[in-house]
This record gives structure tokens, sequence and C-alpha cells, in this order.
């Protein structure tokens, strides 16, 4: 009798209180939805306008800032003009061995040829000779030309594939039409390929990337010889105006030239071989170039140092190579890259950072200074040209989409550093 009593009292006062739970529950999750509800709604509208603001900044800023760049440049001494030649990063350029003609390639996925950069209808006067679709190699990525190179005559232009490093060429006729070219191969190195390099005779040309190896092709694509040059990182690669020798420089002071020889009747490859050492530099070598004459070979290394080197030498009786003179930098803190002598080899031009200081080499007295050639603080050049006619010389900076054109000083008017 007692238990149906006990068991009836917490029947009485449970189910009550159970059902109030329950009630309560009910309504705490109805406010916690109604919040959580309001919380999404607000981080959505959130996530909607910052997507809008990214969305204006990236349609709006970007041009302003290009416009408001290339006005910068435009204002600065002896700037010739800005060339809009591509919708995202150039990534190599090269200019027509004998005329203003210029070869420009993007990772927009074009290569172009601009016949003459100064024309004000330079964009309409310029044609497209290849566009690479991701399509064509069945890889999910696009390709792009990341290095490229005129023959002599002007009349071939090589460039390498970035992704698929296929190695392409092209003749360019003086009707401006185009005719595939028949090389067509893979290069194989192993890493993407820093740059590429034609004999001017068309018997072989040269690929090299970041590692201390290059590669020499015949003209049909058939690899020559593979060198391992010990440089530990190739920085710069450069072949001499006759043919003759190949030029490396890289991570260690030394420069090496390599000779390649063929069979006078039949041009068959016969071997390359190293025949002269340039010492002296305490540090990695960044950029070389030999001269017009094919009897000089300058140097920038990273300790700030340009020298001048005599290479005509009767190397085969083992005589060294003659260090001709040193040039004083401009700036003591400037990272020297890049040298380049001009098509009459009267100036040497040499980047340092941003700038490109011109040396007359008949009195070695430094005359002008190009500052500012990218337009943007701590951007550097990162490759520059002289024209094939000798009065223009283009930069671009790491990065930019656009070639800086810049007018050659021209001795006594230029004068001022």
């Amino acid at each position: 009798m007692h238990l149906f009593w006990l068991l009836l009292f917490l029947a009485l006062v449970l189910v009550p209180g159970i059902a109030v739970l329950k009630l309560q529950n009910a309504q705490n999750t109805q406010v916690d939805g109604s919040a959580q509800g309001r919380s999404q709604r607000s981080e959505s509208k959130r996530i909607q306008k910052l997507k809008q603001h990214r969305k204006t900044f990236k349609e709006s800023t970007p041009k302003t800032r290009v416009g408001s760049l290339f006005g910068q440049l435009q204002e600065k001494p002896h700037c010739a003009g800005v060339l809009q030649c591509h919708t995202e990063e150039v990534t190599c350029f090269a200019f027509h061995p004998k005329k203003r003609c210029l070869l420009s390639c993007s990772s927009d996925r074009s290569v172009r040829v601009w016949w003459d950069p100064m024309d004000k209808q330079a964009r309409f006067s310029s044609v497209t000779l290849f566009t690479c679709a991701a399509s064509e190699y069945k890889v999910k990525f696009p390709d792009s030309a990341e290095a490229c190179c005129w023959s002599k005559d002007g009349q071939l232009i090589l460039f390498v594939l970035s992704h698929t490093r296929a190695i392409r060429s092209y003749d360019v006729l003086k009707n401006k039409k185009l005719l595939s070219g028949s090389l067509d191969v893979v290069s194989t190195q192993k890493s993407s390929v820093k740059d590429i390099e034609l004999d001017p005779l068309r018997r072989y040309f040269v690929t090299y990337d970041d590692n201390s190896s290059f590669v020499v092709w015949n003209m049909r694509g058939s690899v020559l010889t593979r060198v391992d040059t010990h440089q530990v990182r190739n920085n710069q690669m450069a072949i001499s105006p006759d043919g003759r020798f190949i030029a490396s420089a890289g991570f260690i002071g030394d420069v090496y030239l390599w000779e390649i020889l063929f069979q006078k009747d039949s041009n068959e490859f016969i071997e390359l071989r190293k025949v002269i050492d340039l010492k002296g530099h305490r540090a990695g070598v960044k950029g070389l170039a030999f001269s017009h004459d094919r009897k000089k070979v300058a140097t920038v290394c990273k300790d700030r140092t340009i020298r001048i080197w005599n290479i005509d030498v009767k190397y085969k009786l083992e005589e060294d190579a003659k260090l001709l003179f040193s040039l004083e930098p401009w700036d003591t803190q400037v990272d020297l890259l890049q040298v380049a002598f001009s098509p009459d080899d009267n100036l040497l031009a040499v980047v340092g950072n941003d700038s490109v200081a011109f040396y007359l080499l008949e009195t070695r007295k430094l005359i002008t200074i190009l500052r500012g050639c990218t337009g943007q603080v701590g951007i550097d050049i990162k490759k520059f040209s002289f024209s094939g006619d000798g009065t223009l010389l283009a930069t671009i900076g790491q990065g930019q989409s656009f070639i800086s054109l810049w007018n050659v000083p021209v001795m006594p008017s230029f004068s001022n550093v």
C-alpha cells in the first residue's frame, strides 16, 4: 500500500517538472537559433561586402596604380616611353640584333613581336606569334614562355615554355607573316630553363637553368653535349659574337670560357672544352657580356666590382686572359646585377638594383645614371638590353607587365651624372 502512494506522489511531482524543462529547452533553442540565424546573416553580409571590396580593389586599384606608375616613369629624364605590352608579368624580352624590333614573352601565355616599340600605335603594330593553350599539352595548367632570343640575321626566334620546357622556333618573314619552325623539342634540364642563347652562325644553341649545368643543342634539336660547370649555380651565360666561345658565370668568383669546335667543311660538332678562366673576383659573378669586337668580356660581381678583360690572347699557348681595368661603382651599397656593351662598344651599361649606369669606355668615366627604372621602391631590374640600332635601352622589373624604354646617352649631350 505504501509503495502505491509513493509511486503516485512521484508521478504527480516529476511529470509536470519534466514538461516545464522541455518547454524551457524549446524556448532556449528558439532563441539560440534566432541569434545564430542573425549571426549567420550578419557574417554573410560581411563576407559579401568583403568580396565586393576585393572585386572593386581588383578592378580599379591596379589600373590606377599602373597608370600612375606609367606617368611617373614617363616624367623621368631620358625616358622614351613605357610599352604596355602584356596583361601579366613579362617573363623575358629580346631586341632584334639590328633594329628596334622587340620580342616579348609573358605569363599571359603570349609571345609577341613589336615592329617598332616607339610607334604610338605599337599595340596595333604588333603580332602575336604564339598563344599556348593548356589543352595543347593535355595539362591542367596554362603554359607560357620563360626565355627567348633572336638569330643574328633577325629571321629566327627561339623560345622556351615554362612548364613543359618545350623549345619552339619561328621564322619571321619580311612581309611579317610567320612560318612554324621545325624545332619542337623538350629540354632535358631538371628545372625551369633560365635562358636560351643562339649561335650567330646558327650551328647550335645553349640552354641553362639555375643549377650548375648547361646543354648545347644542334638546330635539329639533338643534344650535342651536356656540361657541368662546377660553379654551384648558373647566374648568366653568353655566346661570343662569332659563336666561338660560350662564357659561364655562377656562384663562384671565376668566369669560364668554353671553346666549341666544328668541322670546317660539314659543320659537324667535334668537342667543347674549357680554354680560359677569368680569375680575380672575390664572390659570385652576377653578370657578364662579350664586346661586339669579340676581344673583351665585362663582368660584374657580388663584391661590387666591375671589370673589363682582354680575351684576345694565345690561350693555346697557355697565355692567360688579362684584366684591362676596373670601374668604380656609382654607389658602394648598390648590388650589381647585369652588364652590357653598347652595339658600337663605346658605352658600358651596368645594372645596379633599379638603376642603370653608363660608362664611356674610352675615358673610363661615368657619364650618366638612369635612376628608378622600375618606378617602384624595392623592385630590381630583372632584365635589360640595348636595341639593335643602339638608340634605346629596354628594362623590365621583377613581376612587372610592361617594358620601360630609355634613350641611350649620346656624348657630349649626356654628360651629367
